[in-house]
């Protein structure tokens, strides 16, 4: 629980997903979960939007 552990709040996930068209391309396209729930998955490669003070945030690990 990152606002036990570090005291910070998540505000949103930003996620790439990736998808093929029926022609093949391979496109990308961006989601953002604003007001993320507890049950929302954190998955490799998203982008954790956080609030809380310096000190606090640069605690989070980067991986």
């Amino acid at each position: 629980d990152l606002r036990k552990k570090y005291e910070v709040n998540l505000v949103a996930i930003k996620r790439t997903l990736a998808r093929r068209t029926p022609e093949g391309e391979e496109v990308t396209q961006e989601e953002i979960t604003d007001v993320p729930r507890p049950t929302d998955v954190i998955q490799e490669g998203d982008i954790l939007i956080v609030v809380g003070s310096n000190e606090n945030v640069s605690r989070l690990p980067a991986d």
